[in-house]
């Protein structure tokens, strides 16, 4: 008799857990982890800050969100790379830096001089132009959220000073992506491939002489304790994207997918603004810290903007017309 209570209580426990585990497990929440460059300090963080609180309370929870700054899950093109494989990370990342996955012409976006303000990187990203070349990335694995985190024009920072263009010549220059590579190499750089979080110790060490970034990151990760000198070269505005897997995307609810894209946009769009409205305090706190900023002649800054041109040649694989399309795009074509 009591062989049989007990199978029985044992019976109904088992039939209890059962049943409540379909619930238990539905109420887990996704977790995705967000991966970037840029330190605690910097305006970045904030914005990913402000994107994690909007994303979990607009989803009540169903959506987690875990911050990586400083590169901690690795370099980006790692990241990138798990990404396309399914992982469940959102990367913030340079469009060119995906051009790899089945869509050549993102290259074109990172190609310096190709945007020179906020508002027109605002009506690319409203042309079927981008759509297009959206859809292509999303066939291959990655699917942008948005493309609307626009930083202030980078600047060279260097362990001596560049009176001019001609003082790049052989100067050992960080690059985050090949597009830099390319076009610092036609300046006469020696680009130098690392993360950012490498850049403090390979300035104080010599391994390199420069570093191009925003005024923001420049002083977020105190670079101005090993280099003193800032050329405003005005040289790139690449907007950045937010990004995850294909896979993990389509895995989600509409309403889950909503809350992400309406997360980036309003995200991208405080952090635009705020590093638009601090670029005059960051240089007055890098001035403040010994720095010496180095105005380049009109002349020097178009010898920079024509060695741009010659990085579409570098790239074939890219359209032949897609710089024309890009100025069509944003109302600057002929």
């Amino acid at each position: 008799m009591k062989k049989c209570i007990a199978f029985l209580l044992v019976s109904s426990l088992l039939m209890a857990v059962s049943g409540l585990m379909p619930a238990a497990l539905a109420a887990s929440p996704m977790t995705l982890k967000v991966s970037y460059a840029e330190s605690l300090n910097d305006p970045k963080h904030t914005a990913m800050v402000a994107f994690k609180e909007y994303v979990e309370e607009q989803s009540n929870g169903s959506l987690a969100i875990e911050l990586y700054p400083s590169n901690e899950l690795g370099s980006n093109a790692d990241v990138g790379e798990l990404i396309s494989k399914g992982a469940n990370i959102i990367l913030s990342n340079a469009a060119d830096g995906l051009a790899d996955y089945g869509e050549p012409n993102l290259t074109a976006i990172g190609i310096f001089y190709t945007f020179q303000s906020p508002e027109e990187v605002a009506r690319f990203v409203e042309s079927d132009l981008y759509e297009e070349m959206r859809s292509n990335l999303a066939q291959e694995g990655i699917t942008i959220l948005t493309m609307n985190w626009v930083t202030t024009p980078r600047q060279i920072m260097s362990t001596r000073p560049l009176a001019s263009y001609s003082d790049l010549e052989r100067v050992l220059i960080r690059i985050p992506a090949s597009t830099y590579a390319t076009f610092f190499a036609a300046v006469g750089a020696s680009p130098v491939s690392m993360t950012f979080g490498e850049v403090y110790t390979s300035l104080s060490s010599g391994m390199i002489e420069a570093v191009e970034a925003p005024l923001a990151t420049l002083y977020t990760y105190s670079l101005h304790e090993v280099a003193k000198y800032i050329q405003i070269s005005n040289h790139a505005l690449a907007p950045a994207l937010l990004c995850l897997s294909t896979d993990i995307f389509n895995s989600l609810s509409d309403e889950q997918q909503q809350i992400l894209m309406d997360a980036s946009q309003m995200a991208g769009d405080l952090y635009t603004k705020s590093v638009a409205d601090t670029t005059a305090d960051y240089r007055k706190l890098l001035e403040e810290n010994g720095v010496q900023f180095i105005e380049w002649s009109e002349e020097d800054l178009q010898k920079m903007a024509l060695a741009a041109q010659e990085v579409y040649a570098a790239y074939p694989e890219m359209d032949p017309d897609i710089y024309d399309r890009i100025m069509d795009a944003i109302g600057k074509g002929d």
